[in-house]
């Protein structure tokens, strides 16, 4: 899996975010949600390597080739994601209707006061976790983020509530492993995203989709070395201001054998992969990895 993927889906989402705040800090809803149709059409035509990825990740899950109307699509699908984080980040999740499956999963674990791996995606939005775990009842989170990766679109959103960066973990400070630790310790949910290789991670290479993509390893080597549950978690968006948030159960631990580690481990990832397939094949148009994510040798 290259890198690549700053290019068009952290590099062009920064601008459209700019857009987005500007936007929703100074009209309403409505006026935003209209103001996407023009940028979603500048993004079209102006970006030809986001249509090629999006067509070739389209093509594998359609029934039949992807036309510029499902192209389209997708890219709605994607810029209406962010404008809700926007939504999300200034307090006005009030105006998104959540359906919620399985939430008594994530009390039932936190109620152990053990903590628990939320492992999520870029298929929907993470950021609804965050908001969800107000609503539930400001269940405790953190949120385990790279920040040589979207530093900047980072530093924009998050200007609109300060409050919020102290919720992350930064992956690459040499001390995250022990705050990451010490969270758990206090029955915190961490939140991660597992399919994406960020620069020098280690990775195995899976079958997804019928080709060969490079998944990182880090998210279950955590899991494996606290022990703790891990939940697999999808926010997905249905259109308009709906979202369908999925909590599934993906072990009560990670348990692997040091001789066998990262066989083990591959093993694990494997099984992500096959659930990450499963809703990439049933929610297509929320896949937001716009580059090409395949391994090509």
């Amino acid at each position: 899996m290259s890198t690549k993927w700053k290019n068009f889906s952290e590099m062009g989402s920064k601008k459209l975010m700019l857009i987005m705040r500007w936007i929703i800090l100074h009209t309403n809803r409505h006026l935003a949600r209209a103001c996407l149709y023009l940028i979603v059409g500048y993004y079209f035509f102006l970006t030809k390597k986001g249509k090629t990825d999006s067509k070739k990740f389209l093509d594998k899950v359609l029934p039949k080739p992807a036309s510029p109307i499902n192209i389209s699509k997708h890219f709605f699908y994607w810029a209406s994601t962010l404008l809700d984080r926007v939504y999300m980040v200034s307090g006005k999740t009030h105006l998104l209707s959540l359906e919620v499956i399985n939430a008594e999963l994530v009390t039932t674990k936190l109620s152990a006061n053990n903590g628990c791996i939320m492992l999520g995606s870029h298929l929907g939005s993470f950021e609804i976790l965050r908001c969800l775990a107000q609503i539930m009842g400001n269940l405790p989170l953190k949120i385990v983020i790279d920040v040589g990766s979207s530093q900047q679109f980072n530093k924009n959103l998050y200007a609109i509530n300060p409050e919020i960066e102290k919720l992350f973990i930064h992956a690459t400070d040499q001390e995250s492993v022990f705050a990451i630790n010490n969270a758990l310790k206090q029955g915190s949910m961490i939140g991660i995203l597992g399919d994406r290789v960020i620069n020098k991670q280690r990775k195995i290479t899976c079958d997804f989709l019928g080709e060969k993509a490079d998944l990182p390893t880090g998210p279950m080597l955590l899991a494996s070395l606290f022990e703790v549950p891990v939940i697999l978690f999808f926010g997905i968006y249905l259109g308009g201001n709906r979202y369908r948030v999925i909590f599934e159960l993906f072990s009560e631990r990670i348990l692997v054998d040091r001789n066998q580690r990262e066989q083990q481990i591959g093993v694990y990832v494997e099984s992500y992969v096959k659930r990450l397939e499963h809703y990439a094949k049933q929610y297509p148009y929320n896949w937001f990895n716009f580059y090409d994510y395949w391994k090509h040798n």
